[in-house]
This record gives C-alpha cells, sequence and structure tokens, in this order.
C-alpha cells in the first residue's frame, strides 16, 4: 500500500513533497494544495499505483486513496470517503489497474529488474511465453528506453515498439 491511517494521504505527501510536520496542526487542517501540487501528486501517485499493481503479491489502496483524497496527519488522514466527490479520473486509473491484474503474468509471473537509477526503473513479468514491461519515471526529465517487438501499452490502449519516451512522474505498462 502507498498510504495508510498513520501518515499523511500519499496525494498531499506526493503532491507537496512534505509531512507538514513543522507545522501547526490547524495549519494542517487547513491547508489545501494548490493546482499544481494537486496535478504533481496525482501524477506521482498513478506512478505509483502502477508500480505497485504491476508488482508481485497483492496491491492494497488505503480507503480514499483510490478517490483522491487529501490530508496530512491524523485527522486529515482518516477523513471520510468522499461519497459524490470522488476523483473519477483517478477512480478510472485504479479501475483500469485492477483489471489488469486479471493478466496471468502478473498473477504469478516472475519478475526481474532491467535497468534501474535514483528516478527510473524497468522490470519485466514474464511466464511462459507471455512477457510484461514495466516502466516508471520520477524525474523531471523524459527517459528513453527501447522495446524491441511489438506490444500492447495498457495505458494508452495502443500498441507500440522501437523507442519509448516515458514523460517525467509517468510509467507505462506493456504487454
Amino acid at each position: 500500500s502507498l498510504g495508510t491511517h498513520d501518515t499523511p494521504r500519499i496525494l498531499t505527501l506526493l503532491g507537496t513533497g512534505h509531512e507538514g510536520q513543522h507545522e501547526s496542526k490547524d495549519w494542517r487542517a487547513a491547508y489545501r494544495m494548490t493546482e499544481e501540487e494537486r496535478v504533481r501528486g496525482l501524477a506521482r501517485l498513478k506512478a505509483g499505483a502502477t508500480l505497485l499493481y504491476a508488482f508481485p503479491g497483492s496491491p492494497t489502496v488505503y480507503y480514499g486513496d483510490e478517490a483522491g483524497l487529501c490530508g496530512f496527519t491524523d485527522p486529515d488522514n482518516r477523513r471520510p470517503y468522499p461519497w459524490g466527490k470522488e476523483d473519477t479520473e483517478l477512480i478510472e486509473w485504479y479501475t483500469q489497474l485492477g483489471n489488469l491484474r486479471n493478466n496471468k503474468v502478473l498473477l504469478d509471473g516472475n519478475m526481474s529488474i532491467k535497468y534501474a537509477n535514483n528516478s527510473a526503473v524497468i522490470y519485466e513479468r514474464v511466464k511462459d511465453d507471455n512477457k510484461v514491461i514495466v516502466a516508471v519515471n520520477m524525474s523531471h526529465d523524459n527517459f528513453e528506453f527501447v522495446v524491441e517487438r511489438n506490444m500492447f501499452n495498457f495505458i494508452t490502449g495502443e500498441h507500440t515498439s522501437g523507442r519509448i519516451n516515458l514523460a517525467p512522474n509517468s510509467a507505462i505498462i506493456l504487454c
């Protein structure tokens, strides 16, 4: 899981880049992310969730993270679910990732890391003749890598091969 009831909401943490621990409880309770922080947080959350759902094991989501709940520490990180005010685009992202988990390679395929540095990782999940490639770029710059065969881009719904240009704070899953 990327978030828990004991930590700031993951969207807030990823968007602001800090836990707000040096601010007063009143300041943290009143704080609302700027549009720029929210956009950055959403991009990073989507990339992190992609990594989580394509990794071995069972992905878990702290309630409300899939709906875009924000907040620093208690009680903000324990706010009730925002029924009727969910971030529907984010819920669709999590739904799409949940559907991807039906891929037999992601259920129990072997994993091997093909590339990793401080801000990017590429790994493969393989089972029998099936392969899934996952790439995550958390840098401030585009990240380029090569895919040698035609693969389905689960994020865009298109087929791709050759040079892949991954934008900052983004992820891709190729099947």
